[in-house]
């Protein structure tokens, strides 16, 4: 009885294992892990054990491979290198395959949003906030924030800056923070500034304008510097 069990634990182990591989494949290159249970985490291994060993399955059998060869990789009498091949193959080359292919479906700027469409589908589904959206299609940019102690500040957000995800947090950190007039309007970059933090519980709200809104102070000197 002892081994039927720890033999059913390891069928079980070696099933789902790669469908935990392919999550944290995806993690670390396109999805942001949120605030799932460990009930739909498992749930979605699941899922792509399922998808990985269906694939596997295919392929053995577009290869002449029979019910035999399974009982003979299951008793061991397969050679270390069909072994390894194998482990190679479900534990590593198709769920790298399937995160690096999933992260080429999400940037797709074409194939994706035609697909959709055509299905009566939506993008708007895997937007998981608005916060998200936000940040993740923004290039250099100014920023102006109004603050909980009814501060507004501002600064220039450019490639050093960086948005916390919403699902971790919703920090901000802008690289150069800015002057502003009485208006709250952006005069020039602050003397020395190092950048700026804005935790979430002190953000009421941002408002973002186009760099190339730049301010009349930098134009004029622009102006000048092209005339001379």
């Amino acid at each position: 009885m002892v081994v039927d069990t720890g033999t059913a634990i390891l069928i079980l182990g070696a099933f789902v294992l790669p469908g935990f591989i392919t999550l944290i494949f995806r993690e670390r290159l396109y999805v942001v892990r949120g605030q799932e249970t460990p009930f739909e985490r498992l749930l979605s291994a699941l899922f792509y054990s399922a998808l990985i060993y269906g694939v596997l399955l295919g392929i053995a059998s577009h290869c002449g491979l029979d019910k035999a060869d399974l009982v003979e990789f299951h008793n061991g009498e397969k050679s270390l290198g069909e072994d390894l091949l194998v482990a190679f193959v479900v534990f590593l080359f198709l769920p790298a395959l399937i995160a690096v292919a999933g992260s080429l479906w999400m940037s797709s700027k074409r194939v994706r949003p035609r697909l959709l469409r055509l299905l009566g589908s939506s993008e708007a589904h895997s937007i998981t906030s608005g916060w998200n959206e936000l940040f993740s299609k923004q290039g250099a940019s100014l920023v102006r924030a109004t603050l909980t102690d009814g501060r507004v500040v501002g600064g220039f957000y450019d490639e050093p800056s960086l948005a916390g995800y919403s699902e971790q947090t919703q920090d901000l950190y802008i690289n150069e923070r800015w002057e502003l007039d009485d208006d709250g309007w952006f005069i020039k970059p602050a003397e020395r500034s190092l950048g700026l933090w804005l935790p979430k519980e002190s953000i009421v709200s941002l408002e973002i304008y186009d760099i190339e809104d730049k301010p009349a102070e930098d134009q004029e000197m622009e102006d000048q510097i092209e005339t001379s």
